[in-house]
């Protein structure tokens, strides 16, 4: 294989690095990140590829061999208040280019305190790299999310300055709000990145609209490449059951009304359908605070049905043990995005309840776009009503997910091999 050398740089097997990775402990990221990273091994076998992650590290963790190094938003994080990470944020920021200009222009590398500068080394030694697939470059109105949005485009300007040709690979982009929010996306896009895979046209209009001209292609959500076993009999579970993910997103008022229109469900689902119910909890990253568990036990709570017909599960589960959870059940109601994934490529039938566009763009391209709700205005009687008409269509639905989800996951391969191409990483 060939590849540019720059001044000082060595020779040898290509360095990818894999940026934004989030915690393993939410399955659908661990989907995204091991489904990357086996795919980089499939075209290039010898690659030296490494990982930052948000995620806390013990020192030693790897994913199919390539080791997790804190990432420079793990620098930021910790103990403290909004302001002392504002202030961490910016410090860091300012470090980072002060580091890149000096290695950049007289290949000199101050040092600073771990993690910053292994994180930053890692960068200055890698050839090319590749913002993990997910949906993390969104923002909400105000400053505040707008500075959190800047941390999160930092990177692909420190990857710049460092000459390092970056691909974002298979995002939901969006929404942003305000001017300020639509200039920062739209010139660190169009300056720092070479590619942008984007897993639905939600996000191939968004960019157009606010004048990202950078190369935009539709690609398909990496998490479709995890490794399902066979859906019995082609038509999803017999167990008679239905599993349901649920997370914390709303203000306290609307995530009441969202988890009691959940609850309302199960009880239907339970007492109308015969069904047994299980909450699965997707997403269990105690440190941030982001664990399905809290909201499922709330569900759980607000049921009218007592009996043993629901259970919550309470132990995180890995990802090879929950894919194989989804494949076991007859119907999802699925809140988290790649519960819903993970379901399908099972055969089993969804009802999507969406918190972000990634979910409806996906589900519109595998004709399934009427099995799905919007949580920020859901109710218990239309949600009862359309998993009732989910439940008498339930054949219709599994010869649907039959005929287009197995070619739908074939596109999702291609992602890499248009990512390579765009990198000029390969043979």
């Amino acid at each position: 294989m060939r590849r540019a050398k720059a001044r000082g740089e060595r020779s040898g097997p290509p360095v990818i690095l894999i940026s934004h990775a989030y915690s393993r402990a939410n399955n659908g990221d661990a989907a995204l990140l091991a489904c990357l990273v086996a795919e980089v091994r499939r075209l290039e076998p010898d690659a030296d590829v490494k990982v930052l992650t948000l995620e806390k590290l013990h020192g030693g963790e790897q994913v199919d061999g390539a080791p997790l190094l804190p990432s420079l938003m793990q620098t930021i994080l910790g103990r403290g208040g909004t302001n002392r990470k504002l202030a961490r944020g910016t410090a860091v920021i300012a470090a980072s280019l002060v580091w890149a200009m000096m290695w950049r222009l007289f290949r000199i590398r101050p040092r600073f305190r771990e993690p910053l500068t292994a994180a930053l080394t890692a960068y200055s030694e890698c050839d090319a790299v590749i913002a993990v697939g997910g949906g993390y470059l969104r923002a909400f109105p105000g400053a505040r999310s707008t500075f959190s949005l800047l941390l999160l485009l930092h990177p692909f300007v420190l990857a710049a300055i460092l000459g390092k040709p970056t691909v974002l690979f298979s995002q939901s982009i969006g929404p942003f709000y305000g001017a300020a929010q639509h200039v920062l996306v739209r010139v660190v896009l169009n300056r720092c990145t070479r590619l942008i895979l984007a897993r639905e046209d939600k996000t191939v209009h968004l960019l157009n609209s606010i004048g990202v001209r950078a190369l935009v292609r539709r690609s398909v959500d990496t998490g479709f490449l995890v490794s399902v076993p066979d859906p019995p009999d082609g038509v999803g579970g017999n167990n008679l059951e239905l599993g349901i993910t649920v997370r914390d997103w709303l203000p306290p008022l609307q995530q009441r009304e969202y988890e009691k229109a959940v609850a309302a469900l199960a009880d239907h689902a339970i007492r109308v359908h015969g069904l047994t119910v299980v909450f699965i909890p997707q997403v269990a990253v105690t440190e941030h605070s982001d664990d399905d568990r809290l909201s499922a036990r709330r569900v759980a709570g607000y049921m009218t049905d007592q009996s043993s017909s629901f259970t919550v599960i309470e132990e995180p589960w890995q990802l090879t043990d929950i894919v194989d959870r989804y494949a076991q059940l007859s119907f999802l109601v699925g809140t988290r995005f790649h519960s819903v994934i993970f379901a399908l490529c099972a055969g089993v039938p969804v009802l999507a309840i969406e918190y972000e566009h990634k979910t409806s763009g996906i589900l519109q391209d595998l004709g399934l776009d009427e099995w799905w709700l919007d949580i920020h205005s859901i109710l218990a009687s239309e949600l009862v009503a359309k998993f009732d008409k989910l439940v008498n269509d339930r054949m219709a639905v599994s010869e649907r997910i039959a005929r287009t989800v197995p070619p739908y996951r074939e596109r999702a391969r291609e992602a890499i091999e248009d990512a390579f191409a765009s990198l000029r990483i390969g043979r």
